[in-house]
C-alpha cells in the first residue's frame, strides 16, 4: 500500500515537473453554454412545448409530442443542457420540472423505462414491462414531471416508439425528441405516433458570422484568445470554419488539441499554426449522410401517396448496386 502511494506521488511530482509553468487558468474548464441564435430558439420551443399540456383538461386528446432534428454536432446536446440549466426544481422533489434521457443504442421499452426510473432517482421493481410502465407513470406523476426530452431520439424503434405513445396518453405531459434527421422517417411510417406529434423544428446550423463574431469569443479554452476585430484572429477563426464547418464539435476537438499543443510549446495563445497542426494529427470523423438525411425531410413533406415506401428504396438500392457492378464489369471487359 506504501509503495502505491509512493509511485502515485513520484507519478504526480513527475507530470508537474514536466508541466513547469502551466498555471491553474490553463486547466481544462467547464464550457458554459453559449447563446447562439440555435440554443435561443431552442429554448423558445421548450417552453412552448411545455405550454402544450392541457391542465384545465387533461384528458383532451391534444398532440403532445416535439420532434427537433438536426445533422450531428451542431449543439443539440449543448442546447437541451442550457435549456435544463434555466429550469428551476421543484421545491417538495428537489427534482427539475424537465429531465432528461439519452436513449441508448439498441433500446428496449424495458430499458428506456428503467432509464426514466433511474433519471427521478427510483429503482424499478417489477420484472414485467406492464408493470415497469406503471411504475413510470407513477414516478413521473408523484415527482410532477411536466416534461420529459429524449436526446439521442433516432435511436427510438418501433417497439419504443409504441412506450412513448403510451406513456405520453397516460401521463398527458409532453415530450420532446431531439436526434438526427433520420427520426422522420420513423414518425412517419407509424401514425399513431405521427398523430400525436404537434411540431417538427429543425435544429439550425450557424452562419459564419455569428461563429466569428459571437462563438468564438465565448470559447472557454487554455491559452485561447480571440478577439473578432482582430484582423489576424478573425483570419485564423475563418481558417478554422472553412474545414470543419458546420459541425460545432469539430471546432472544440480540433481547438483543445490545438489548446494542448500551445501548452506543450509554452505559448502564449493559440495560433493559426496550432490549430493547421491539430487538423493535420487529429484523426477523420465518419461523416453523417446529410444528402440521405436531407432527402428524408423533404419527402416527409411530400402527400403520402407520392412517398417512397421502405420496399420501393430497397429496390432503387439494388437497382443502384447493379449499375455499379454493370459499369464496372464493362471497364473490366475495355
Amino acid at each position: 500500500m506504501l509503495y502505491a502511494f509512493i509511485m502515485a506521488l513520484t507519478w504526480a511530482v513527475s507530470v508537474a515537473i514536466l508541466v513547469n509553468g502551466i498555471t491553474s487558468s490553463d486547466t481544462p474548464q467547464r464550457q458554459p453554454v453559449i447563446e447562439t441564435s440555435s440554443v435561443k430558439r431552442f429554448r423558445r420551443l421548450m417552453k412552448l412545448a411545455l405550454s402544450l399540456r392541457n391542465q384545465d383538461d387533461p384528458d383532451a386528446d391534444d398532440a403532445l409530442i416535439v420532434v427537433v432534428y438536426g445533422n450531428s454536432g451542431l449543439g443539440k446536446t449543448f442546447a437541451i443542457r442550457g435549456f435544463l440549466d434555466s429550469v428551476s426544481a421543484r421545491t417538495v422533489t428537489g427534482l427539475p420540472q424537465v429531465i432528461r434521457v439519452v436513449v441508448k443504442q439498441r433500446a428496449s421499452p424495458k430499458g428506456l423505462a428503467k432509464q426514466i426510473l433511474h433519471t427521478l432517482g427510483e429503482s424499478p421493481r417489477g420484472r414485467e414491462l406492464y408493470d415497469l410502465i406503471d411504475e413510470v407513470i407513477e414516478a413521473i406523476e408523484g415527482h410532477d414531471i411536466s416534461m420529459i426530452v429524449f436526446d439521442e431520439a433516432d435511436r427510438l424503434n418501433e417497439e419504443t416508439f409504441e412506450f412513448l405513445r403510451a406513456l405520453v396518453d397516460e401521463t398527458r405531459r409532453p415530450i420532446v425528441l431531439v436526434g438526427l434527421p433520420k427520426i422522420l422517417q420513423v414518425i412517419r411510417l407509424h401514425t399513431k405516433f405521427k398523430s400525436r406529434v404537434a411540431m417538427k423544428i429543425p435544429f439550425e446550423a450557424l452562419d459564419t458570422d455569428e461563429f466569428l463574431d459571437h462563438f468564438l469569443p465565448r470559447l472557454v479554452l487554455p491559452r485561447w484568445a480571440y478577439d473578432p476585430a482582430n484582423d489576424s484572429d478573425r483570419e485564423m477563426g475563418m481558417f478554422l470554419w472553412e474545414r470543419v464547418r458546420p459541425v460545432l464539435r469539430r471546432v472544440r476537438k480540433a481547438l483543445n488539441l490545438a489548446s494542448r499543443i500551445a501548452l506543450v510549446d509554452d505559448a502564449e495563445k493559440i495560433t493559426q499554426g496550432h490549430i493547421k497542426e491539430a487538423l493535420r494529427s487529429a484523426p477523420e470523423e465518419e461523416e453523417d449522410d446529410e444528402d440521405d438525411n436531407v432527402a428524408e425531410v423533404e419527402n416527409d413533406d411530400l402527400p403520402e401517396e407520392e412517398r417512397p415506401g421502405t420496399h420501393e428504396r430497397e429496390s432503387e438500392r439494388r437497382q443502384d448496386l447493379k449499375r455499379k457492378s454493370s459499369g464496372s464489369g464493362k471497364s473490366q471487359a475495355q
